[in-house]
């Protein structure tokens, strides 16, 4: 009987079944590259919205601490500025630290301002004026609420008192604190006031929208085109440039 040989496949074979065609590769790369251009956008979206939700927990965590430190001090809110604290001038963060999970001294320190609860964690935390780099925070007030108590009245010397809690009239509607936008040329700071209002509340223009002069203090767009406000009441709302209504800032007289 013959037996039948079985010829190897010539090494050229081999290397030929093996590889790679162009034409494979350039499939492959195609492919990598539309699910790239698929999955980055989502990926980005998906830690935009991480960063809006921790948002709206630091806003929250700061109107919890504003509600105790009024329950604690005749109803006052802090003031946003004062001269009467252990070492002179001192900022609402200070009043404020005591009611959070900080380590504190009865002053503040530059580790307790980086705080992470009052820098928004899509915005910048650090900037840079001068050649000096400064911590900042991105969070401001209604100015309708603030009060400013390093510059005594100069027909009676005396300082402006702290804004009362329970004289907030419509909390459900009025805003407290936002979005704010930093500025570099403060110093590396932030902004002390997400908007402008220098008016009282009208019930006859209460849905009337604000000027888009007033934005110009600093209110940030930085979600996607919108800002997070925390209200009197606590609830949450986000808002674009323009959506804002003098029922949101202004204040019965």
């Amino acid at each position: 009987m013959k037996t039948e040989d079985h010829q190897l496949p010539r090494p050229q074979q081999l290397r030929r079944g093996a590889a790679f065609t162009l034409i494979e590769l350039l499939t492959v790369i195609a492919v990598i590259g539309i699910l790239a251009a698929i999955l980055i956008p989502a990926i980005g979206k998906v830690k935009e919205r991480a960063n809006e939700t921790k948002c709206v927990s630091n806003l929250r965590q700061i109107g919890l601490a504003m509600k105790i430190h009024a329950g604690e001090n005749h109803g006052n809110l802090p003031m946003p500025y004062s001269q009467s604290g252990p070492k002179g001038e001192v900022i609402w963060f200070d009043y404020l630290l005591p009611y959070m999970n900080v380590e504190y001294e009865g002053k503040w320190t530059w580790d307790q301002r980086k705080h992470e609860v009052f820098n928004c964690p899509s915005a910048d935390h650090i900037l840079e004026f001068e050649g000096v780099s400064k911590f900042t925070y991105t969070y401001g007030w209604n100015s309708a609420f603030y009060r400013d108590g390093r510059f005594p009245n100069p027909d009676t010397g005396q300082y402006p008192p702290a804004f009362r809690l329970v004289n907030i009239q419509r909390p459900s509607e009025s805003m407290l604190i936002a979005d704010t936008i930093q500025k570099p040329a403060r110093g590396g700071w932030g902004n002390d006031t997400f908007i402008s209002v220098g008016k009282d509340y009208n019930p006859q223009t209460a849905d009337a929208p604000m000027s888009d002069a007033s934005y110009g203090a600093g209110f940030s767009d930085r979600h996607n085109g919108r800002g997070n406000v925390l209200f009197v009441d606590g609830h949450m709302e986000s808002f674009a440039v323009g959506e804002i209504k003098e029922k949101h800032v202004c204040l019965e007289n």
